[in-house]
């Protein structure tokens, strides 16, 4: 154990966000550790934002904006004045220091919009963690939504139309019905699906036709998603024994590192329900009171055993514990004599989620069914986000949002 992992060496920290290194970054519901970032306008609804700096200096003085961006992220043109009410400058005043912990990190959380802030529009924003000293670099950003209740959604997930799809794949197909006076519907209305936490997929979509204010999506390539499987998942809360999915728990140089079962491909099996939480992660320590502060960061190490896919790809580790992007903290390497592909992260202990995804580098599309299969059966959450831009209007808004599970 100690030799394997010695020959690997020290990484870096997970997440690396503009240049500076934090990890366990979290925006959910008040309340709801496994919700999406969505709050509705002008409502009491609440998000609450953590992340760790991982560093034994002392803490620095961090403040948050929010900047309104239209459907493709891009920044709106709205002055702030015309989406915040209240000073959009504040300060990050829950800061605590790591207790009895092997690796030394600040832990970071506030919760929005407050007493001092209101949103005046609905659409995508970003949160900016900046330092007060250099305001004008990003640290780090967190996206999150504001949705005005201005639309009914009904979906369902079926099987696709097309036979050779049925067992593989899943069709999404709703109904919007509008509570505005919708003008010209399919120039001025963007709607988008997006398939558990994923940000590389996200598919633009088109209504099939229109009654009155009811607009029927539905019979489109569009709203065709493989099914993939199951997220595969690990549980780092005991660090005395082997939780689900380790294999082995040791101690070096001062650092605890966990060893995961090793992973081979599930392309050929049968499809299981193994009850994962679509990707994402939620973090618990063992009779530790607070785990923010008192769960340790530990080094695990992922090992798929397969054949070199080629100089063209790149195998990743995916999920919400990888920020759902490919990149370096994402990229496994190579061991030719091992015919593996391994990976070493530094998490949190907690309940992960995650798949190993092949990426083209050419075309940059990733393939969810390479390693882990492809099964209609695949209990997905698709979120349907329904933006408005009427002729008037200088930014999109976001009069609707919902989410479908599948074979719930």
């Amino acid at each position: 154990m100690k030799k394997l992992f010695l020959t690997i060496g020290w990484i870096a920290w997970t997440t690396l966000c503009f240049g500076q290194l934090f990890s366990s970054v979290k925006c959910t519901p008040k309340n709801d550790i496994l919700g999406y970032p969505v709050i509705r306008l002008g409502s009491n609804d609440l998000l609450h934002v953590s992340f760790d700096e991982l560093s034994s200096d002392a803490a620095r003085s961090l403040e948050y904006r929010f900047v309104l961006c239209n459907a493709n992220w891009t920044t709106a043109s709205l002055r702030p004045i015309q989406y915040i009410s209240g000073m959009n400058r504040t300060p990050i005043d829950d800061i605590r220091f790591s207790i009895n912990t092997r690796a030394d990190y600040t832990h970071y959380q506030f919760s929005f919009p407050d007493e001092r802030t209101r949103f005046l529009v609905s659409g995508n924003y970003k949160c900016e963690i900046y330092d007060v000293n250099d305001p004008e670099t990003t640290l780090l950003t967190i996206h999150f939504f504001v949705t005005e209740d201005a639309v009914a959604i009904n979906g369902k997930v079926i099987p696709p139309k097309r036979v050779e799809f049925r067992r593989s794949r899943q069709q999404l197909e709703f109904d919007i019905t509008s509570r505005l006076d919708i003008i010209q519907p399919y120039q001025n209305l963007t709607v988008l699906v997006q398939q558990n936490g994923r940000t590389d997929n996200v598919r633009r979509v088109q209504p099939k036709h229109a009654i009155g204010r009811t607009f029927k999506f539905a019979d489109s390539e569009d709203l065709v998603f493989d099914g993939g499987n199951e997220f595969r998942n690990f549980d780092t809360k005991f660090l005395n024994f082997n939780g689900h999915g380790v294999e082995n728990i040791s101690i070096l140089d001062q650092q605890y590192f966990v060893l995961l079962n090793s992973a081979e491909s599930r392309a050929t099996k049968v499809y299981a329900d193994n009850g994962d939480i679509n990707g994402r992660f939620v973090i618990r320590a063992d009779r530790r009171p607070n785990p923010e502060i008192e769960a340790e960061y530990t080094g695990v190490f992922f090992t798929l055993f397969t054949n070199y896919q080629g100089d063209n790809v790149s195998v990743h580790v995916f999920g919400e514990l990888t920020n759902w992007a490919f990149g370096e903290i994402s990229e496994m390497d190579y061991n030719f004599e091992r015919n593996c592909y391994t990976k070493l992260l530094f998490l949190k202990q907690g309940f992960y989620d995650y798949q190993f995804v092949l990426q083209d580098n050419t075309s940059l599309t990733a393939d969810i069914t390479r390693f882990e299969g492809n099964h209609y059966e695949t209990k997905n959450n698709y979120t349907i986000y329904v933006y408005y831009r009427g002729n008037s209007d200088h930014h999109d808004r976001l009069i609707g949002t919902t989410l479908v599970r599948a074979h719930e």
